[in-house]
């Protein structure tokens, strides 16, 4: 049997909140919020016991729901619930900034709490120490960057600041709606202009490019994470990156280190490989899987493959390298 050089666990959009079943943003869909827990709790058994060693488990976002914001300390009640079930992992979790995460505490108070990677984890660096998007080498040869793609954004900042008022402004180039969650009448190039989407900044592209830059010095093999899609055919367009192209643009100058970009945000979950040959995934949310279904994956990385066990509803992939 072919044994992997590192194998780690994946799973995404958990949203739990101690609230009755409810329906999507568009209506279409119904969110098992408690029921997260019980997903949540069968990947964590199965990462404790799974034959091989599992080196770390990343979390793609969106961690508890949005609406726990509305009930007093049900936030950090929830936030409480879902770490302490990742706390009985036998190896490291790191954790990605989502849109949820940013509904439920300012950027400001997410530093304190356990989910804030760029402080807790070990072996991460940042650029500067505490923003949500770091760097790990969980063993030699082998890189993780975590991308903030609400970096730039209207969630997680006091709407009485600059920060707050220069992306409103750059927001409202593209989106004039009331709802400013709402994309009706944009064209498809700019749909993804809603407030529940952000942006990767120009300070995190640069430490974008040093850092793959460095990885290439070092011939590693880099996995790309963030919470949104950042490619058209890997998701619904609405939810994109804001600036998936100048994401897309550092990534394909470095093509030849990177073995695939990794996201949750759109539920349903996708895979393409865009035309530079990079294939992006985007593993389908835990919120939205029935009771008595699965929802997490494990990767393992080999010398010449990546090959994703996906179980219950998220798919199954072997990706060889490219040559």
């Amino acid at each position: 049997m072919e044994i992997p050089d590192i194998s780690f666990g994946i799973i995404t959009d958990i949203q739990y909140a101690d609230t009755p079943n409810g329906l999507n943003y568009t209506g279409d869909k119904v969110r098992y919020f408690r029921n997260s827990v019980f997903i949540l709790g069968d990947a964590v058994k199965h990462w404790n016991t799974a034959p091989g060693q599992i080196n770390f488990v990343l979390q793609l976002g969106d961690i508890i729901d949005g609406c726990n914001a509305s009930t007093s300390g049900a936030s950090r009640k929830s936030l409480e619930k879902i770490t302490q079930i990742f706390s009985q992992l036998k190896c490291p979790v790191y954790h990605v900034t989502g849109n949820h995460e940013l509904y439920n505490f300012k950027r400001e108070l997410l530093k304190d709490t356990k989910i804030q990677s760029s402080y807790l984890s070990p072996g991460v660096t940042s650029d500067p120490r505490g923003k949500n998007y770091y760097t790990f080498s969980p063993i030699g040869g082998f890189r993780v960057i975590v991308l903030d793609t609400f970096d730039t954004s209207l969630l997680g900042v006091d709407t009485d600041s600059s920060e707050y008022e220069q992306t409103l402004e750059l927001f409202r180039q593209y989106n004039q709606n009331e709802d400013m969650n709402d994309s009706s009448g944009l064209s498809p190039d700019v749909c993804m202009y809603a407030a529940y989407n952000g942006a990767v900044s120009e300070r995190q592209l640069k430490w974008l490019e040093q850092t793959l830059s460095e990885a290439e010095r070092r011939q590693e093999k880099v996995v790309v994470a963030g919470h949104n899609p950042i490619y058209t055919d890997s998701a619904d367009a609405y939810c994109l990156c804001w600036n998936h192209g100048d994401v897309t643009k550092v990534l394909h100058c470095h093509s030849s280190c990177i073995l695939a970009y990794f996201a949750g945000h759109d539920h349903s979950g996708s895979f393409a490989r865009d035309n530079d040959g990079l294939s992006h995934i985007t593993f389908p949310g835990v919120v939205d899987t029935e009771p008595g279904n699965s929802c997490h994956a494990t990767v393992h990385i080999f010398a010449d493959k990546m090959k994703i066990d996906g179980f219950g509803v998220v798919p199954s992939y072997t990706l060889p390298f490219r040559t």
